[in-house]
């Protein structure tokens, strides 16, 4: 889809035209179509993510956690609201861009804080032969400044022995970590930017 705007101005931008090519919208939507092309059930659940990365993630699995379990929320406040499975598999999508408080002094990106995270929490879960997968990817090829364009952490990522996962994130190291543990994405540079996208698959 293209949308011309015509600027109404000054004479200095008489006759400018912008042509918006591209959106946020538009990759979360093409994002969705080829899951349904692929055959795979989804349901966007944010096309407005915000905060927190370390938060965002390890609160994305806790509503999956939930969602699958049909357990009660830990606290009164939930940050996502997941509609009740009534089958698997499924992929719930996110799109938006998160933040990254800078307290150590490693390596990474905000998708990469948010898939350590999500893998912190992961990890602590009994999933019951659940499968969940979470995708973190930018649509600009870059998290942060590596060569990474985000992370794929699940249930069955194995970590090493003697990983200190926790350290790793409150060291804002999450590169490292997720390197050592086979999970970077490295796609290189699209070219373009829509912010993020984020897929977590139920099966």
């Amino acid at each position: 889809a293209v949308v011309s705007t015509q600027s109404t101005g000054g004479e200095k931008c008489q006759g400018v035209r912008n042509f918006l090519v591209a959106s946020q919208s538009l990759a979360v939507s093409a994002a969705l179509q080829s899951l349904t092309e692929h055959g795979v059930r989804s349901h966007l659940v944010t096309n407005n993510l915000a905060g927190e990365a370390r938060i965002v993630g390890r609160e994305i699995i806790r509503a999956v956690y939930q969602n699958v379990t049909k357990s009660r929320p830990n606290s009164s406040q939930k940050m996502f609201t997941l509609p009740d499975m009534t089958s698997v598999p499924i992929c719930y999508v996110f799109g938006g861009e998160t933040t990254v408080t800078l307290k150590g002094r490693g390596k990474g990106g905000r998708l990469q804080e948010l898939a350590l995270s999500a893998l912190i929490e992961l990890q602590r879960c009994d999933w019951v032969g659940t499968r969940v997968t979470l995708l973190a990817t930018s649509t600009d090829g870059q998290d942060g400044p590596c060569d990474a364009s985000g992370a794929v952490v699940s249930t069955v990522t194995m970590v090493t022995e003697g990983a200190d996962l926790e350290a790793s994130l409150a060291e804002n190291d999450s590169y490292t970590a997720l390197d050592a543990l086979g999970c970077l994405l490295k796609d290189g540079k699209t070219g373009t930017n829509f912010t993020d996208l984020i897929f977590v698959f139920v099966e």
